[in-house]
């Protein structure tokens, strides 16, 4: 049983997702704050709504991938990273890689192909390794070991021992399910807060035993799952 048990997890471990896109795929069309995408070929076009120049608030991703030099003419495999904006923030234009971007305003989230202190630990992939800058010491985090998809994956990193918030460098994290409440702690210099249930979950431990944060009522038994638990009855 054991044995089972430990292969399912490595294979949770080994799982990932990338997402097949259109070159008028919008960055207001994704849904997660980490998206692993493919661009295809020949995205390059005139008159576009592409606006910033290294961070954008909006336009077609795989344009904004080429304009950021990240892909060429024959698309290929991306990372992108969505992170809160600010209200009225100017981002400015420019000429990169033949495709031209526009200056605009915007009090939207703003995207990105470099990994930033703010962005949040909601991603495409149940596995994601990113680069974390360094000097994330400001973000919001929730939890301890488990934080809510909403907190900072950086500054968790450092929260969890990962890295430092001097260097800061690469960390792979986990998506699981979310949890009925999270502790907030105190470690490595960070404070967690303390947080109400959440639909979605991330951790740093390719194994988290559930069952240690969550207890079976009835007389049953906690069996530990991937990213969940069971409670079970015995007679």
């Amino acid at each position: 049983m054991w044995l089972v048990l430990i292969v399912v997890k490595i294979m949770f471990v080994q799982c990932s997702q990338q997402l097949n896109v259109t070159c008028d795929t919008e960055f207001s069309d994704l849904e997660h704050f980490i998206t692993t995408l493919i661009c295809p070929a020949k995205c390059w076009r005139q008159n576009s709504t592409l606006c910033g120049n290294k961070i954008y608030p909006r336009g077609p991703v795989c344009l904004a991938a080429m304009h950021d030099q990240r892909i060429d003419g024959d698309g290929g495999l991306v990372k992108v990273y969505r992170s809160p904006g600010q209200l009225g923030k100017h981002y400015s234009d420019g000429k990169r890689n033949a495709v031209t971007s526009e200056a605009c305003n915007s009090d939207g989230d703003f995207y990105s192909f470099d990994m930033t202190c703010s962005t949040q630990g909601k991603s495409s992939s149940s596995v994601t390794e990113v680069t974390c800058p360094a000097q994330c010491d400001k973000e919001e985090i929730y939890g301890s070991v488990i934080y809510t998809s909403n907190s900072s994956v950086c500054r968790a990193a450092v929260h969890a021992g990962k890295l430092t918030a001097q260097k800061g460098g690469n960390v792979t994290f986990y998506n699981v399910r979310g949890l009925k409440s999270y502790g907030g702690s105190n470690a490595n210099g960070i404070t967690s807060r303390n947080s109400g249930a959440s639909n979605a979950s991330f951790t740093f431990e390719a194994y988290v035993d559930d069952c240690k944060n969550n207890k079976c009522g009835n007389n049953s038994t906690c069996e530990d799952g991937i990213g969940e638990y069971f409670c079970r009855t015995y007679t």
